[in-house]
């Protein structure tokens, strides 16, 4: 079952502002609809902001998670705690999962349209999660680094995921890209090492070269060259 089951309402949405912090780019009404960007464990929305602008048309929307990841408050927060990658922590997996349900569904419904999700390491997680609880909000993911979790006592309803999914990463990620086809997700998959400044250039190849995939509208590159 999901962990938001029914749709935020009015103060649900208030509450969960005075938690996660976001910074946007772009404007509501961009031609390539709205992007959700998910940052990666250790950081906040700064880390994938620039690169999801660069990305197309998009309204970008980066949230930071509200869990720090240290006594250094700037720049250090986590989604979750993973001491053994995939296995994660529950309550804080849960909560933050929570949290980007509630902000996926009501930027959804203020956009009339699903949104396109980009995430980073941890970012990753929570998009390919996001998108195998809610399938209809989403049209397409772009996934760096990320794995598909395991969460003691928890499991994923079996929802159909018709939707083209990009894997950038630079250890396996077999479980996850198995897991997404048997869900009828449409993965492409590319390894890459992948240093998030310096935008490897073959994470930059293989974003330039989603047209081809089915399902996939183009994603111009032109600003990562």
């Amino acid at each position: 079952m999901s962990l938001a089951a029914k749709q935020p309402m009015r103060d649900e949405a208030i509450n969960r502002r005075f938690v996660l912090e976001c910074s946007s780019a772009g404007h509501a009404d961009a031609a390539d609809g709205l992007m959700i960007a998910l940052h990666g464990r250790e950081a906040d929305q700064n880390q994938v902001l620039p690169f999801a602008s660069a990305l197309g048309d998009y309204h970008v929307v980066a949230p930071r998670s509200a869990r720090w990841a240290g006594l250094n408050a700037f720049g250090c927060f986590n989604w979750f705690s993973s001491m053994e990658p995939p296995v994660v922590e529950p309550i804080g997996f849960g909560d933050g999962l929570c949290q980007l349900e509630l902000l996926m569904l009501e930027r959804t419904d203020a956009s009339e349209r699903p949104c396109t999700l980009l995430g980073y390491d941890q970012g990753a997680v929570m998009s390919l999660m996001l998108a195998a609880l809610w399938p209809e909000r989403v049209k397409g993911i772009i996934a760096i680094n990320g794995f598909w979790p395991r969460v003691h006592g928890w499991s994923l309803p079996d929802r159909e995921m018709a939707l083209p999914v990009l894997m950038i990463n630079d250890r396996p990620a077999e479980d996850a890209a198995t897991e997404l086809r048997r869900r009828g997700a449409r993965v492409t998959q590319a390894h890459a090492e992948v240093d998030w400044r310096e935008h490897d250039v073959i994470v930059k190849n293989w974003l330039a070269q989603t047209a081809l995939v089915e399902g996939w509208e183009a994603v111009p590159c032109d600003a990562l060259a």
